[in-house]
């Protein structure tokens, strides 16, 4: 029998897939470089290790090129399904409203590979390396860079910001985090919890070290938080835990239950319409921390 998170991957990989291909005409107002290696380390599956920029067209203001603020974007899946391709329809979306936005595959552990946690992980902290260094070449400002994930992205996201070890290994702190957006995120990764005991272990100590929970502290960037009102497992129950917590440290932190949700169907809608409430709260939490005002409303995706 299939896990019920796993059958939530799989459902996620087969619905984006096919979701937003009547949307290709919304892309004439971005433009897109597409499967760029971040890093060579997998050869058996490089596509693993690329990532995808969308910009809008570079304007100049009396000769001075704007730099626009970044979205570094963590696909879901259960850190064993998903692809780059499910960060498109957000792409499009915050383009139009002046950022530049960056989809990323990342390793993906299977019951046949020895991709486990912190392989997920390290390749996160490796493209947002690659964004820093060369973001600019796209209009895109290093200064600005937000990182925002979904369902395993989530935590991805999470725990990139909070345990400084993985920027360290590239040169970076997570100083170089503007801000964090988790949508139904996981935040404390458990060894009786058996549909994580492929990407992560049975052993408790290794856990913690993968658990965003544990690393906490009172330097860590602003963070959004959504969260389904009608959850998977007990990841609402989580995502409060976890808002208290930064919030207990003194992090800026706004948490947000999305009515009439559900772990699906929170990002489903996020994507549909910029009229979805999390939508609307993911843009302005990315106005109130940048250097971006809003877009008119005749530039507004419906």
């Amino acid at each position: 029998m299939v896990p019920r998170y796993l059958f939530v991957g799989l459902i996620l990989v087969l619905n984006f897939l096919s979701c937003y291909s009547s949307q290709s005409h919304l892309w004439q107002s971005a433009r897109q470089k597409l499967n760029i290696q971040y890093d060579y380390s997998y050869p058996t599956e490089p596509i693993r290790q690329q990532l995808d920029v969308y910009y809008p067209k570079l304007e100049s203001d009396h000769g001075v090129t704007s730099l626009k603020p970044v979205v570094l974007f963590i696909h879901g899946g259960a850190w064993q399904f998903g692809s780059k391709e499910h960060g498109r329809r957000i792409a499009l979306s915050l383009v139009t409203q002046g950022f530049v936005v960056v989809s990323i595959n990342y390793r993906l552990s299977s019951e046949q590979n020895q991709v486990k946690f912190p392989d997920h992980i390290r390749d996160v902290a490796k493209s947002f390396a690659w964004v820093y260094q060369n973001i600019g070449k796209f209009g895109g400002n290093a200064n600005e860079i937000f990182v925002s994930g979904y369902s395993a992205g989530g935590h991805l996201a999470a725990l990139l910001a909070l345990d400084p070890s993985h920027l360290h290994e590239v040169g970076l702190t997570p100083k170089n985090i503007t801000g964090v957006i988790c949508i139904s995120g996981v935040y404390e990764i458990s060894p009786t919890q058996p549909e994580l005991n492929t990407p992560f272990s049975t052993d408790e100590k290794a856990c913690r070290k993968a658990s965003p929970l544990e690393y906490v502290s009172a330097v860590a960037p602003p963070f959004l938080v959504l969260y389904a009102e009608h959850e998977l497992w007990d990841l609402g129950d989580m995502a409060k835990k976890f808002a208290n917590k930064l919030i207990s440290f003194g992090i800026e932190t706004k948490l947000v239950q999305v009515e009439n949700r559900d772990h699906l169907t929170i990002f489903q809608n996020v994507l549909r319409s910029r009229k979805d409430p999390a939508n609307q709260t993911i843009l302005s939490f990315l106005q109130a921390h940048s250097q971006i005002h809003p877009v008119p409303k005749a530039a507004e995706i419906p």
